[in-house]
Formats: C-alpha cells, sequence, structure tokens
C-alpha cells in the first residue's frame, strides 16, 4: 500500500469482489475495473466523494490526495472529467488502484457531470469535492461519523475559503438551520453531506448555471429533509466560486429560487436590494477606476471589508 503525505490510504480498504460493471464511457477506470467495490462494515456508513475536474492538472493531485490520505476506512471515492487535455488524466490514472471509478469524456459543465456521477455512488452520503478543494484535514470524516452522532438527511459544517480575489482566507461557519434559506445559500456545498436518496430524487437542474446547489438544497428543505449542522471545519475551498465572476445571474437565480421557500415581501425586498446595490457598487468602481481613484479607495474598502468579517460572527479571519 502506498503512501503519501506520512499516511497510507486507509481509503481502499472495506473491499469486496463483485462483477465488471458494463459502462459505456469514453474512458474509464478504477478498482470497478478488478471487480472490486466498497462495502460498509461495523455498522458506519459508507461515504462517496465525488470530484469533477476539467483541465486541472495543476490542482487535482491535491485534492485526491486529501480523500485518499482520510483516516475513516469507509469512503468511496469517484472521480468525473470533462475530457481534459492537459494532464489531469495521467494524474487521475496515477491513483486508480485506489480509486473506485473514474470516468473521462465531454460534459454540459458541472451540473451535468455530478448528475452523470450520481447513477455510479453507492455511499450513503454523498460530498461533492471539486478540483482543487481539499478536506481541511485527514480526520475530517472521522470527526463526523465516527465522533458524533449522525441523524441527518443532509449534515453540513464549516469551511475555509477565500474572502475576496485575492488569496485571503476566512473561515465561514455554516448557520445553524435554515429559517432564512429564502436568502440563499446558508452553507458551502462542498462541507454538506447528503444521503444519496436525495441526490437520485432531486438531479441538479442544468438550467441553473450558476445556482443549481441551491436549487438542490432548496428542493431538499421543501421535501422535509433533515438538516444537521456539526461544528467540524470540513473543506478548504480554493477558488471564490463562479458567483462571484457572473454575479447577475447569480443574484437572479438565487431570487427566482428563494421565492419558493418564501414568496413574500421581505423576500423579493432583500434580493432586490441585494441587486441594486451590486449594479450600484460595480458602476461606481468603474467609474472610480476610469479618473484613477479607485487604487485610493480599494485600499480603504478593504479596511471596510476587514471590519465587516470581524463584526460578522460566522467569518473569522485566518489570513
Amino acid at each position: 500500500m502506498e503512501q503519501a503525505a506520512g499516511l497510507l490510504f486507509s481509503t481502499i480498504q472495506s473491499l469486496q469482489p463483485g462483477v465488471v460493471p458494463h459502462y459505456t464511457y469514453q474512458s474509464w477506470g478504477g478498482l470497478r475495473l478488478q471487480g472490486l467495490r466498497k462495502v460498509a462494515t461495523q455498522g458506519l456508513p459508507l461515504i462517496t466523494v465525488i470530484t469533477i475536474v476539467m483541465n486541472n492538472a495543476k490542482y487535482v493531485e491535491r485534492t485526491i490526495l486529501s480523500v485518499l490520505n482520510q483516516t475513516y476506512r469507509h469512503v468511496e471515492y469517484i472521480l468525473v472529467d470533462g475530457g481534459s487535455i492537459d494532464g489531469t488524466v495521467e494524474i487521475i490514472k496515477k491513483y486508480e488502484r485506489y480509486l473506485d471509478v473514474w470516468i473521462s469524456e465531454p460534459d454540459k459543465g458541472t451540473h451535468d457531470a455530478l448528475n452523470k456521477g450520481a447513477s455510479l455512488m453507492t455511499g450513503e452520503y454523498v460530498i461533492m469535492l471539486h478540483s482543487g478543494d481539499c478536506f481541511n484535514n485527514t480526520t475530517v470524516l472521522e470527526d463526523i461519523f465516527l465522533k458524533q452522532k449522525i441523524y441527518g438527511d443532509v449534515v453540513y459544517g464549516n469551511f475555509i475559503g477565500p474572502v475576496n480575489e485575492k488569496v485571503e482566507l476566512a473561515l465561514y461557519t455554516s448557520k445553524l438551520d435554515t429559517k432564512e434559506l429564502w436568502q440563499g445559500m446558508a452553507f458551502c456545498h462542498q462541507a454538506m453531506f447528503t444521503k444519496l436518496y436525495l441526490i437520485k430524487k432531486f438531479p441538479f437542474d442544468t438550467k441553473y448555471k450558476i445556482s443549481s446547489d441551491f436549487d438542490f438544497v432548496m428542493k431538499c428543505n421543501l421535501d422535509g429533509a433533515i438538516f444537521q449542522r456539526v461544528d467540524v471545519i470540513v473543506a478548504r475551498i480554493d477558488t471564490i466560486g463562479i458567483s462571484f465572476k457572473y454575479w447577475f445571474k447569480a443574484r437572479l437565480e438565487n431570487w427566482e429560487i428563494g421565492k419558493r421557500f418564501k414568496n413574500d415581501f421581505g423576500t423579493n425586498f432583500f434580493h432586490l436590494k441585494g441587486l441594486v446595490y451590486d449594479v450600484l457598487f460595480r458602476a461606481f468602481k468603474n467609474t472610480l477606476s476610469y479618473l484613477g481613484f479607485y487604487s485610493f479607495l480599494k485600499k480603504i474598502y478593504r479596511k471596510t471589508l476587514r471590519k465587516k468579517i470581524k463584526a460578522n460572527q460566522n467569518i473569522t479571519k485566518v489570513s
């Protein structure tokens, strides 16, 4: 058994022989190609981790090792590659004897790839850890599924991620409940474990280009799923997220989804206010950049941002 970061890959234990599946993907491999499958033992749940990747050879290995080095033994690991041509697939193949299954073929984006991966999952709980992201430490799964009483259909924790476009990190503490879900995601999907039956019941709606994860969580909530918060730092997020770049579309999608939870004046005013603020802020920013004042005022803005972070009980600056 190979080592990485000084640890044995405990995730290739709990294997049982089975039949080789007849997949029709363009390229695929892993333990299932050898007729081997993971099973849950000792009354502990099998956790499926799925990683979506496309041309991310620089960081995909970090994510893979983050999963393989988990001390929790009952892990099923699935990688779905969108047809990378930058060496990503070669890195995946380097670890394929430790991966349950990997596939590589063109897809229509992250959420289409997640739906494709859903047919490969067999675990009781599922977590999505995208390429570049990683578990906070080697004992995350053990800290949750061995040391705590888990009863939720959706189990979510905290995460460390960027504050802004600079590489400044903060610890984000997830909200205690979903009472304010109409405002947007109450937690990060990379810090969320979901029962497999919900993944099967509510495929990601690819009409939402940005907020399909929020749509999924909303459907789970409206369906009566039990949400459970655990005070564990689950993941470290690599990037600030696609919603930062496509902020206007993200605002509109969140507004549409939020109204399903509570369609009243408060919900509509909250999302309208956020949309107007973003439009005016960017218009102001562009004007200042044109006049040459933006660099100076950006420093003032960052100081203000740090004060807001300090005042927000759900965010703690770490770098």
